[in-house]
């Protein structure tokens, strides 16, 4: 007679199964993951360049309005009319002199104006802003963004010339600021660049137009506009 040994049957283990769902779970969400925390790094990268643009924009209108307020005779003066023995207009140029000084002080207001913001003024961005939800924008953990100029300001002086009619003509002095923004946020570094233009000066002709127009650069030649013949 054939005896059959009996074998235990295996307990299972809830503890094991449930552990193996959990991994399963994980690495199925991994993508998904991923997929969140790129669009909300994009996300908070962008709110943080426009706070930072803001920011900016705010030291230049500062700067702008010292100059007009502190050199509103010279900017009377910084476009020049050149003329010939006849008292014919030859050219219009920019006043060196004038565009020096405005140089430096646009420079050093923009700057400081951008230094002390980065030091007193802080940035935080609610983590519900990153979302797009009206109703929780404000709500969440915040994040600190820190900032500060890289570099020192460009200064730029143009100037564009219109229409105003017939043997009329309106020569205009822009001055375009160019910053470099550093913007820190936790595990993310990134450079901006911030352009503002702005009329500083305005100087219109009746009658007789200017043959040529130096633009104030000092590298190129005469632009000729409309002959006076």
């Amino acid at each position: 007679m054939r005896i059959r040994r009996r074998f235990p049957a295996r307990s299972t283990n809830p503890f094991r199964w449930g552990l193996y769902a959990v991994l399963l779970l994980f690495f199925l969400s991994l993508p998904f993951l991923y997929s969140v925390e790129n669009r909300v790094e994009r996300k908070l990268l962008d709110i943080a360049r426009s706070e930072v643009k803001n920011i900016a924009q705010s030291a230049v209108n500062k700067a702008v309005e010292e100059v007009r307020r502190n050199y509103a005779r010279d900017l009377n003066h910084s476009l020049m009319l050149t003329k010939d023995e006849r008292g014919h207009i030859q050219s219009v140029q920019v006043n060196q002199e004038v565009q020096a000084r405005l140089y430096e002080t646009l420079t050093k207001t923009v700057q400081r104006e951008l230094k002390k913001a980065s030091r007193q003024k802080s940035v935080e961005i609610p983590l519900g802003a990153v979302f797009d939800s009206k109703l929780f924008a404000d709500m969440g953990p915040n994040i600190p963004l820190k900032y500060w100029p890289k570099g020192s300001t460009h200064i730029e002086m143009e100037g564009t010339m219109e229409s105003g009619g017939i043997n009329m003509v309106m020569i205009k002095l822009n001055v375009r600021i160019t910053n470099e923004m550093v913007i820190l946020l936790p595990k993310n570094e990134s450079t901006i660049r911030t352009r503002h233009s702005y009329p500083l000066g305005q100087l219109t002709i009746v009658g007789e137009v200017p043959e040529f127009y130096m633009g104030g650069q000092g590298t190129k030649a005469p632009i000729p506009v409309i002959p006076t013949q």
